[in-house]
């Protein structure tokens, strides 16, 4: 279940002046780094640095289409462009550029899976934070304003090392104390050794009491020995 974080703010503008809103929150910006090495462990045979280096050659490009009149169209991402805003003129004899226009900026529309038609099917709303009358920050709540509860949620990353030695399934947002079904399985060719805490079944239950990251550890079935893959600590990949 997708999640999409709001906090309460009041308006101290004229317009609807004591007025409460939601504004969307955002916990963290992701560098193109992070990307790339969150896409290195979903499963790819590609390294964190071909992946950055396909990156930085997307963005070189669509920003020169893009400076050439073009849209630029990620499927099931957004389609990006250029825009601009200016200032109105009496007629187009006095329309100026350096006097109309005001500045250029970059439109994103969300296409495909991220259409606004798909985001209203998939997303739900929660609330980080509550407050009180005086517009105080409280506790965090479940996300249903109307309960009034302070439940927490939580998220349990799953990861595989290698990337290519099997797949993970049972990550995502849990409430605080819920039971999470997870489990590992070796693509052709590996075998599964072990979860990052020790655990040695590949199926198994995980109480989620706090944001937690669990690699399972694969090794080629000629190796010997058993496997010694590496819990790849905090980096992301679900």
């Amino acid at each position: 279940m997708s999640y999409l974080k709001y906090k309460l703010y009041k308006n101290n503008n004229n317009l609807a002046k004591g007025k409460y809103y939601a504004r969307a929150f955002h916990d963290e910006t992701i560098t193109m780094d992070q990307l790339a090495e969150h896409m290195s462990t979903h499963n790819t045979p590609f390294s964190k640095g071909t992946i950055y280096g396909v990156l930085q050659d997307m963005v070189v490009c669509a920003r020169e289409l893009m400076l050439d009149g073009k849209k630029v169209k990620l499927d099931n991402l957004a389609i990006f462009s250029l825009g601009l805003s200016s200032r109105p003129a009496d007629t187009p004899q006095d329309f100026n550029v350096s006097t109309h226009i005001i500045k250029a900026y970059i439109n994103a529309i969300g296409t495909g899976e991220i259409s606004k038609k798909q985001l209203d099917q998939v997303v739900r709303f929660k609330e980080v934070v509550e407050y009180n009358r005086s517009g105080e920050e409280e506790n965090p709540s479940d996300g249903n304003p109307s309960s009034g509860g302070s439940q927490r949620s939580y998220t349990l990353t799953l990861m595989a090392s290698p990337s290519n030695g099997g797949s993970v399934s049972g990550g995502g947002q849990y409430n605080e104390g819920s039971q999470a079904s997870i489990s590992a399985s070796a693509a052709s060719g590996y075998q599964f050794v072990k979860w990052s805490d020790g655990v040695t079944n590949a199926s198994r239950t995980v109480t989620v009491n706090a944001d937690l990251t669990l690699t399972a550890e694969f090794t080629a079935e000629s190796a010997s020995g058993g496997g010694s893959g590496t819990d790849e600590g905090d980096d992301m990949g679900m």
